[in-house]
């Protein structure tokens, strides 16, 4: 839904970019840490740990595949805990996971850390940054969500060779609390500046309506499932995300 207002949302002044500024830098460390991190990780545990690549590869396609299940509720935890809370919660929990990785001594660390990776995604990945965008623009919707997630790029290709040459001088522990540190000191204040609603709006409203905005429509998740339309859409996505 988005409010009916008169707000130029091409102005620099429009709050809505500076939302933009925050999800592209939760995209950044995310993706960074999340995804492109991953080979690094792999590499880095076997050799300081000597665990085979298969324990540290299971781990991050449980992490996936939790983060898969998890995501589906997002809408009901932005209504239980707010936006501002959920996004602070994926990031205390990215935070903890990288700690962790950094830290860990024993496998079942491996896979706690891979657990609250996936938290990290349900709060601050891509349903979050797309919802709560959405809400801030119409008319540059497209634009404003093309910026936030150009983070996610970056961080593939400045924020994991970054990790790659601290690894190389100060090493893989010192390079991941160094990292986590600076993800904390950006993501942090820009989350509590800056993310928020619009005036009058919420991404859930219950069947009620919300003064000054337009509705959309609801579906419940039983329906989704059983419509052959979102399915077209769905499974071509999803093989090309698999692929």
């Amino acid at each position: 839904m988005i409010a009916e207002t008169r707000i130029d949302e091409s102005s620099p002044r429009y709050r809505g970019w500076r939302v933009v500024l925050a999800c592209f830098l939760m995209a950044f460390f995310m993706f960074g840490f999340g995804l492109y991190g991953q080979g690094v990780y792999l590499a880095e545990l076997q050799r300081a740990h000597g665990w085979p690549g298969t324990l540290v590869s299971a781990a991050s396609t449980f992490s996936f595949l939790l983060t898969s299940v998890l995501v589906v509720f997002t809408d009901d935890l932005l209504e239980r805990v707010g936006l501002r809370a959920l996004i602070l919660c994926g990031l205390s929990a990215l935070g903890a996971s990288t700690v962790l990785l950094a830290l860990m001594q024993t496998p079942w660390q491996l896979y706690l850390a891979y657990a609250l990776m996936s938290v990290g995604w349900t709060g601050m990945g891509t349903v979050v940054i797309a919802t709560v965008l959405n809400s801030w623009f119409e008319r540059r919707r497209g634009l404003a969500l093309s910026l936030a997630f150009n983070g996610a790029t970056c961080g593939g290709i400045i924020l994991v060779p970054l990790l790659l040459s601290l690894t190389g001088s100060i090493g893989f522990r010192s390079a991941m609390l160094a990292a986590t540190l600076v993800m904390m000191a950006l993501v942090l204040p820009a989350v509590v500046t800056f993310i928020g609603w619009p005036a009058g709006m919420s991404p859930v409203s219950d069947g009620r309506p919300i003064a000054g905005a337009v509705a959309a429509p609801s579906h419940s998740r039983k329906a989704l499932l059983a419509n052959a339309a979102f399915w077209t859409m769905v499974l071509p996505i999803a093989m090309a995300l698999l692929a």
